[in-house]
């Protein structure tokens, strides 16, 4: 039940139970014990998130296509065998990342239009994947 809960509480897709990442996760947290010490908010989207942030092919292959299968390769160049979710998420990483940094960098000191530049840009990028543009 507290894996459910978990999901739940932190309105998490539960599509992600079928994430690869989440099952390695599972097995390590089992395999750990129960000395695992959690890593804090702040390890996670700063240290630990630079030791995957070049990985972002990697990454994206964790996410399930538009048939909900998980792909061992992905092909940016065509477009039509690529879900939607994939194109963005490769194409606007740069924007997803500069935003999650500077609201990460904010946080708790959460206030209205924080990071607006960055949120547009990633905003704008999304759009532009939508429409074909990029």
């Amino acid at each position: 039940m507290d894996i459910v809960d978990f999901f739940y509480k932190n309105g998490l897709t539960f599509n992600v139970a079928s994430s690869p990442s989440f099952v390695k996760m599972l097995r390590l947290v089992w395999s750990y014990g129960c000395g695992l010490k959690p890593p804090t908010t702040h390890e996670l989207s700063t240290s630990l998130l630079i030791k995957v942030e070049g990985n972002t092919e990697a990454i994206v292959e964790e996410f399930p296509d538009a048939n909900g299968r998980f792909s061992s390769s992905v092909d940016m160049k065509d477009k039509n065998s690529t879900s939607t979710l994939r194109r963005i998420l490769v194409n606007c990483s740069v924007q997803a990342k500069e935003y999650g940094g500077c609201v990460a960098a904010k946080v708790p000191e959460v206030e209205h239009d924080m990071c607006l530049k960055q949120f547009l840009a990633l905003k704008n990028c999304m759009q532009n994947m939508l429409r074909g543009k990029a």
